[in-house]
């Protein structure tokens, strides 16, 4: 997390791979070829504000480049990227921290794999103490 002005910050990563398959000697064809369901591209990018030491908003995006998929009959079938927004809001007072989130925010459909949908928009709420 860098501060980019007075009270603003932003965070993010980016994770650039190319995760494949060097030898496979009971199924050679697949030599090569990427791993099921990863991407070559993949990160997030959020900005937070923070007014004060107690209350702080974030927003950001998370995403991924398509996915690699290979079904049984060795058929390539790829599994679309997505980009997703996330945001929250906290508060810290003394030992306590209150965080509520909204995951998905606008409620975009996507794939996390080829069999697993992504999570519809959802809302969680935690409390954390440090002693």
């Amino acid at each position: 997390m860098g501060r980019i002005a007075p009270q603003w910050y932003l965070r993010g990563s980016l994770g650039v791979m190319s995760a494949k398959i060097r030898e496979d000697h009971s199924k050679p064809q697949a030599s090569g070829r990427h791993l099921n369901n990863t991407s070559n591209i993949q990160g997030n990018l959020f900005v937070r504000y923070m007014p004060n030491e107690k209350l702080y908003g974030e927003v950001g995006f998370t995403g991924t480049g398509k996915r690699y998929y290979y079904n049984r009959n060795d058929e390539y079938q790829p599994v679309p990227g997505f980009v997703r927004t996330d945001a929250l809001v906290g508060y810290n007072h003394k030992n306590w921290n209150f965080t509520l989130a909204a995951y998905n925010l606008f409620n975009h459909q996507y794939w996390r794999a080829n069999d697993m949908p992504g999570s519809p928009r959802a809302f969680t709420a935690r409390v954390n103490y440090s002693f």
